[in-house]
């Protein structure tokens, strides 16, 4: 794999990983700011939830399965990549 996918990928997926505590904490902080700018005053304010547990799951999932594809793509050596090739030498 070439060392530019392969950074690619792992770029992609830790942010896809890192994306349900990012928004966690989005979350969080958003919740204290109503809270401490609405410490006196009797009013209504509407923030939207967190993450689904499946969207969660799928980011995690699929962050973790392009880190593993880029690692494990770039410690396979490159004669076992061109070794359906044998026959016939690798491809110019």
């Amino acid at each position: 794999m070439k060392p530019a996918v392969a950074i690619v990928l792992i770029i992609g997926g830790i942010v896809l990983v890192a994306l349900p505590p990012l928004s966690d904490a989005w979350h969080a902080s958003m919740i204290m700011r109503v809270m401490e700018a609405s410490h006196n005053q009797n009013q209504s304010v509407m923030l939207p939830g967190t993450m689904e547990d499946a969207y969660r799951f799928g980011c995690w999932l699929v962050g973790a399965l392009m880190v593993l594809v880029a690692v494990v793509a770039s410690i396979v050596p490159p004669m076992l990549q061109y070794r359906r090739f044998s026959a016939s030498g690798p491809p110019t």
